[in-house]
């Protein structure tokens, strides 16, 4: 990518450094810079360019002398806020899936799922098509899949219809990744989704809905008022460790009992006659500087005899 521009956008390429804050306090940057629909292209170009957030400070890739190198990787984070306030729904599409996988991943996991929320209705169907293009994939499209479901709760006319979307995008559960599965549980909780008890049972029974992520089921149960706590044992309402880190909370249990102190070393009162002799035979002769008879030589190794054997040599490894 040449990473050419020209002003306004271009301006964004030396503009100050973005700061972790919420959507309401963005810059105003249609605004600041004078954005129209004219500049939507140029702006989507920007917002893809992310070899500028993956680039080497100390060895920078040949770059236009307008480009700040402090900031010029902020530079498609002010690309998509740019796009937001335009109302550009061009910042919905394959490309939003490799953002995702950048270097910005946080900054775009965090920002797209309060983009998606404020914008509301509108977004229900880019957003829809892009999770279900990549419900096999891994990890990707959790923020489109949080975002998705929290548009109700700003826009309460468009539940049913987000209810309906997330019950079918559930109902591949078989073949979507767990995690995406997880999600879509999730939001189907949140909601209230009553209607999709038993898929929801379903996708449970065949062990595609992480408990740890969303709940057990249940927890679930309990979370749609189809149940309460006191129907279940605290047992069933505690998700299982996932088997990576109950092996990790096994070998921290361990270095924790080595780590503790005996009762030696807290100088606790201790009768040492109550512990068993632990000591070789002749330890204390050793102590008080006895020596045992040395046993008879026998010939073979160590011996003179077996010194004067002519050694053999080790062939080198080549």
């Amino acid at each position: 990518m040449t990473h050419n521009y020209s002003p306004p956008v271009a301006q964004l390429l030396s503009y100050e450094a973005v700061k972790p804050v919420r959507l309401p306090d963005w810059p105003d940057y249609v605004s600041e810079f004078g954005f129209t629909a004219e500049h939507v292209p140029a702006l989507l170009e920007l917002m893809k360019d992310t070899a500028l957030a993956a680039y080497d400070p100390d060895n920078p890739p040949p770059l236009p002398d307008y480009i700040d190198l402090e900031t010029a990787w902020c530079a498609p984070i002010h690309a998509w806020r740019s796009l937001y306030q335009l109302r550009s729904l061009d910042i919905f599409g394959a490309h939003t899936i490799d953002l995702l996988q950048s270097e910005l991943d946080e900054w775009v996991g965090e920002e797209f799922i309060d983009m998606i929320e404020a914008w509301g209705p509108p977004v229900i169907e880019p957003v829809t098509q892009l999770i279900e293009a990549n419900l096999a994939t891994e990890n990707r499209i959790l923020p489109l899949i949080e975002g998705l479901y929290k548009v109700p709760e700003k826009f309460s006319e468009s539940r049913d219809q987000v209810v309906s979307i997330l019950m079918q995008l559930l109902e591949t559960y078989a073949t979507n990744q767990v995690d995406n599965n997880s999600f879509l549980a999730i939001g189907l909780l949140r909601l209230k989704a009553t209607e999709a008890a038993e898929l929801l049972e379903q996708a449970y029974a065949a062990g595609q809905i992480d408990e740890f992520i969303t709940a057990t089921w249940p927890g679930a149960q309990v979370e749609l008022g189809l149940k309460s706590e006191s129907d279940f044992t605290e047992e069933e309402l505690t998700p299982a460790l996932p088997p990576e880190m109950q092996r990790m909370r096994d070998m921290i249990d361990v270095l924790q009992r080595m780590d503790k102190p005996n009762a030696f070393e807290t100088g606790l009162p201790v009768d040492p006659s109550a512990f068993p002799d632990s000591r070789p035979p002749g330890f204390d002769d050793l102590l008080a500087g006895k020596k045992s008879a040395t046993p008879e030589a026998k010939p073979g190794f160590g011996t003179p005899a077996a010194s004067k054997k002519k050694k053999k040599g080790k062939k080198k490894k080549r």
